[in-house]
């Protein structure tokens, strides 16, 4: 092996490197959005489910259980979608040329190339490719803003669906160790006597069979 094959190798080795960070930052962004749109149905379905058991009016319980299965049916194909981006290097270098124009397909080109056509032009695209992508931070193609809102989402449907669970087993808890009512007891009653008016005659008192 001559240094110049071996040159080629270590750049294709660093620009695999470079992609594979790229390849991170997007798993991590689908992994979270993933998580989000776990959560999210969950604290749909709690909130809906919570209302029904409570007898809230017909919106306030319909909302929250049909957006759950809406939400899943408009979010599912496209989590599904990116989980097999994911391990697509060409789709991921072009979505790293969109972001960096300057690379002028150059990270294309290197990807395309034959490992037996090892030309000098080809060897000069890939060392290219490598050098822009050490001196810039290709997973800046993964938006950090999209992460944090994926982020934000997950922690407050697990919110909410804690919140919901919590307020079940307060009143289920509740339930249970309230103590019966104690039963009145009856009043002794109270002693009472005839009185008889002057002047009035006693009238018999007659007994009943």
């Amino acid at each position: 092996m001559n240094m110049t094959t071996a040159a080629s190798q270590l750049d294709e080795t660093k620009l695999a490197a470079q992609l594979q960070r790229v390849r991170a930052a997007h798993l991590r962004l689908v992994r979270w959005g993933t998580a989000a749109l776990a959560s999210g149905t969950a604290a749909l379905l709690a909130v809906g489910g919570y209302g029904w058991l409570h007898g809230w009016d017909r919106d306030g319980v319909l909302v929250p259980l049909v957006g759950a299965p809406v939400l899943a049916a408009v979010f599912v194909p496209m989590i599904v979608k990116a989980w097999r981006r994911a391990g697509d290097r060409v789709w991921l270098a072009r979505k790293i040329e969109r972001q960096f124009p300057d690379l002028d397909t150059r990270l294309l080109a290197a990807l395309d190339r034959q490992p037996a056509s090892a030309g000098f032009l080809q060897q000069l695209v890939i060392d290219q490719a490598a050098d822009h992508g050490r001196r810039n931070d290709w997973s800046r193609v993964v938006p950090s803003g999209k992460l944090r809102a994926a982020q934000l989402v997950h922690f407050v449907g697990l919110g909410i669906s804690a919140a919901v669970l919590v307020a079940l087993l307060v009143e289920l808890t509740g339930h249970k160790t309230s103590p019966p009512a104690k039963a009145q007891p009856l009043r002794a009653l109270a002693p009472f006597a005839i009185k008889v008016e002057p002047g009035e005659p006693e009238q018999p008192i007659s007994k009943v069979w």
